[in-house]
């Protein structure tokens, strides 16, 4: 009868670590399914602070760009800025339009023309191709003009340009 009972006891432990190791290898799977989904995520986490990263330390090279870049918002200022340059150069600026841009083409078109002597004609030129943005140069013309019609030696030229203001969305 002990050994009975013992048979029994054994049996029963048997089963009791049988289904112990089966519990606990279950719990396992689970436990590394979590922890690679944690290290996924934790991966993921990393490539997010990379990326901020990236743009925290490109934030001045950005800015630049931008600076560089004629919205519709700046437009004004840009067009203050061709203002003060043709008061420099002693012309007299006058603007036919400026078409924003759309969709398609988010560039904004600028047509204007300029009245000075050769010099300052030239000269204006010459400085709005260094002005600060980025700038397409479509179509230019240039003329010459007598006041009364009669040839006189300080007769009056006129500059008439075409241009497109580079404007790339880019994030700020």
């Amino acid at each position: 009868m002990k050994n009975k009972s013992t048979l029994w006891l054994n049996l029963i432990l048997v089963i009791l670590l049988t289904l112990a190791v089966w519990y606990g290898r279950g719990e396992m799977v689970l436990l590394r399914t979590a922890y690679q989904k944690l290290n996924e995520l934790s991966g993921e986490n990393n490539q997010t602070k990379t990326w901020q990263n990236l743009l925290e330390n490109s934030k001045e090279e950005r800015n630049l760009i931008h600076q560089s870049l004629v919205t519709t918002d700046s437009l004004p200022d840009f067009i203050d800025q061709l203002e003060q340059l043709a008061t420099s150069t002693r012309n007299k600026l006058d603007i036919a339009s400026a078409i924003p841009g759309d969709k398609s083409n988010p560039n904004i078109k600028i047509t204007f023309s300029i009245k000075g002597s050769y010099n300052n004609v030239l000269r204006f030129t010459s400085l709005i191709d260094s002005l600060p943005v980025q700038l397409q140069l479509n179509q230019a013309s240039f003329s010459r003009e007598n006041a009364s019609g009669e040839t006189k030696p300080l007769s009056l030229w006129q500059a008439r340009f075409e241009i497109e203001l580079v404007n790339n969305n880019l994030p700020k």
